[in-house]
């Protein structure tokens, strides 16, 4: 006998904003009252920024655009719009400057990001481009005291292209790699180790996942910074062509700019009408193929407290347990 199935809708929860009003969208909250009183929300942005010429000049074009008013697009038919909102500005929302002028400035070469990503080999492609941009910032680090309390990372189109696990670079635009190892040879060294450092040095490069944003976002997590990746064709897309594929300019200025002022530490909004001592907690696993076993997961997880407050985690990589 087959099992009715039974749909049950879930209420969506309510969100205190400033001067304790309360909203079920983020937007008709925020747009109202403004982000919730805390003490950490910051007055200015103190971003850093990692990018090319290119990058950089999208970087400021895009930050001097949202401290405007920003309307929604024409009704199209083709297109959800549902959730679009008109962007008031991000000083109007927020209560903080967002200087165009970064505060800090990590520069990348272009022509050199553009060849690593293009390796023959994925693994080597990939961590040879997500070196590029750590060894910049750790060269800041070395050479500068101050910190921005957040760095945007600003990617070039052929590296989001060709910088994730399905990813597969045409061959003719393939650029030669300095390939040291195979999968399986870094499978062998990594599980039954090896009496050359060189060789266990060369096997780690294929620990790390197909994915530049999350190898930069692991390797870079020793220095403590917070790290967004933007990809420059968001903050300016070149043709009428992507701009038709990508979000409207109001929806991405909401988007980016809520990540980004949550990131610097301040807080949006936080849940409303929690029950005191209570802690709401959501879970998940992903399996993760590496090459030390395949039986390996990471979780990740949402937690708010009676408070309202919310936190995010991501667990590290182990094995899979049930």
């Amino acid at each position: 006998m087959t099992a009715a199935w039974r749909a049950i809708r879930i209420d969506e929860p309510r969100l205190s904003f400033g001067h304790d009003q309360g909203a079920e969208h983020p937007k008709d909250g925020l747009f109202l009252f403004g982000p919730v009183a805390s003490g950490q929300n910051p007055a200015r942005m103190d971003v850093g920024v990692i990018a090319t010429p290119a990058g950089l000049e999208k970087y400021s074009k895009w930050i001097a655009s949202i401290e405007k008013f920003i309307d929604v697009p024409a009704p199209n038919r083709k297109r959800n719009d549902a959730n679009t909102f008109v962007w008031p500005g991000f000083e109007a929302v927020y209560g903080a400057a967002w200087p165009s002028k970064p505060f800090a400035t990590c520069m990348i070469d272009a022509v050199e990001i553009s060849r690593r990503i293009l390796g023959a080999d994925r693994h080597q492609a990939i961590y040879a481009a997500v070196a590029l941009y750590e060894e910049a910032l750790r060269k800041y680090f070395r050479e500068e005291e101050a910190r921005p309390q957040l760095w945007f990372a600003v990617v070039p189109d052929d590296v989001y292209k060709y910088g994730r696990p399905k990813s597969t670079v045409p061959v003719k635009l393939r650029t030669p790699g300095t390939r040291k190892l195979g999968m399986k040879a870094a499978r062998a060294i990594l599980t039954g180790g090896s009496m050359f450092p060189e060789e266990m040095e060369a096997a780690a490069v294929y620990e790390y996942e197909l994915n530049f944003h999350n190898q930069l976002k692991a390797r870079l997590m020793d220095t403590g910074q917070v790290i967004q990746v933007v990809k420059e064709v968001t903050l300016d897309p070149p043709t009428e062509k992507a701009k038709a594929r990508m979000q409207d300019p109001a929806t991405i200025a909401w988007n980016l700019s809520t990540t980004s002022f949550y990131k610097i530490g301040g807080r949006p909004w936080r849940l409303a009408d929690l029950r005191d001592g209570v802690c709401y907690v959501g879970l998940v696993f992903k399996r993760i193929d590496r090459p030390s076993g395949r039986n390996n997961a990471c979780c990740g997880a949402q937690m708010f407290l009676g408070s309202g407050d919310g936190l995010v985690f991501r667990g590290a990589v182990g094995p899979l347990v049930f």
